[in-house]
């Protein structure tokens, strides 16, 4: 009987790590461009605010069950120029993988324009219902 359940439940289930119908995964390290060495806690944010995640001490991220599609992507950390890409295909059933190197914004060429800019994280539920 109790290997019968357990037939039963790895059928439900699948094999370990298949994504879901519909969905992908972005993995990646992120590096300071110049240096090349890892960055930890950088922010990685995705599909207009709703997925994110920060890298870890080797400057690895993982983003798993991201609706497929093209997707708004960012990487934001202090004293470092965010990094965005507009359009990030994700594909179901597969991973992206990214290498992302973040600049000092005094790497910057000197005749480089700089754009400040003011990035507001928030829940847009929330914000609806406090009205």
């Amino acid at each position: 009987m109790g290997n019968h359940l357990l037939l039963i439940l790895a059928l439900l289930l699948g094999p370990s790590g298949e994504s879901r119908p519909g969905l992908g995964n972005v993995e990646g390290t992120i590096t300071d461009a110049r240096t090349g060495k890892p960055i930890a806690g950088a922010y990685v944010i995705a599909g207009e605010y709703k997925y994110g995640t920060a890298s870890n001490e080797a400057g690895k991220f993982v983003l798993n069950g991201i609706p497929q599609g093209d997707l708004f992507f960012m990487v934001v950390r202090r004293c470092y120029s965010p990094w965005i890409l507009f359009h990030l295909k994700v594909e179901a059933g597969k991973t992206t993988e990214l290498k992302v190197g973040l600049m000092d914004p005094s790497q910057l060429p000197s005749d480089s324009v700089r754009v400040q800019y003011y990035l507001r994280l928030f829940d847009p539920d929330s914000a609806r219902h406090s009205r």
